[in-house]
């Protein structure tokens, strides 16, 4: 995509796509976000960091599907993603975690190498 330094068409405003990536300033989140959101920022990022990617994925396709088709379709889909969901090792950990009483440790690198083999 192009970089566009003022109107483009006589328009004021120009659309950038939301799959382009945009360079943040390295101190974006230590300086110059308000302070008083610093550690809900920082609790935010912690629990993002230990969620189980897979469960995180599905419901990101969700989603992008949920904005082009009818609400049945939707639903449809959600459900398949649900039975991917279910039969997961994140799901089996979740579970477990749970009856065990104790945090789940989704291990995001040994998926990743299963992945890969």
């Amino acid at each position: 995509m192009a970089s566009v330094n003022g109107p483009v068409d006589g328009m004021d405003e120009v659309l950038i796509s939301a799959d382009s990536h945009v360079l943040e300033p390295p101190n974006l989140w230590k300086e110059r976000l308000p302070a008083e959101l610093r550690d809900q920022a920082r609790a935010l990022a912690d629990r993002s960091a230990h969620a189980p990617t897979g469960a995180v994925g599905l419901i990101k396709r969700d989603l992008n599907r949920a904005l082009s088709v009818d609400l049945e379709t939707a639903l449809d889909y959600e459900a398949y993603q649900q039975e991917i969901a279910g039969r997961s090792a994140d799901f089996r950990e979740g579970v477990m975690s749970f009856v065990e009483k104790r945090s789940a440790q989704f291990d995001f690198e040994s998926r990743l190498e299963q992945s890969e083999s």
